[in-house]
């Protein structure tokens, strides 16, 4: 199982995962009003686990009292291009990525 495959299998970061295919772009701050149950600690835990997986991008920082404030975004809404007969790994792997945050998104 690669790095990839490990960093969805686990229910919160499943839900961030969800939460960004349904809502959007969301700062960790967001995410964290949208998941209360998670501590704020482990929920930037897990988005570094997502993001060094790239399977989500920071597509924003700003200056916030002192600190960088980041968006995060699905990679492959940022970019998602269509399996076809000659994709890449990549491509194929993004276009699954795709479709599970849209049936994720349904439920």
């Amino acid at each position: 199982m690669s790095a990839r495959d490990d960093a969805l299998l686990h229910p919160v970061r499943i839900r961030i995962v969800q939460i960004l295919a349904s809502s959007g772009p969301c700062t960790a701050r967001q995410l964290d009003d949208a998941l209360a149950d998670v501590p704020m600690t482990s929920l930037y835990r897990h988005l570094g686990r997502l993001v060094e997986a790239q399977l989500l991008d920071v597509i924003g920082e700003r200056p916030v009292r002192g600190s960088i404030e980041k968006t995060y975004a699905l990679a492959a809404a940022t970019d998602s291009p269509q399996a076809g007969p000659d994709a890449t790994a990549e491509e194929y792997f993004r276009s699954f990525l795709a479709t599970i945050a849209m049936q994720l998104s349904s439920i």
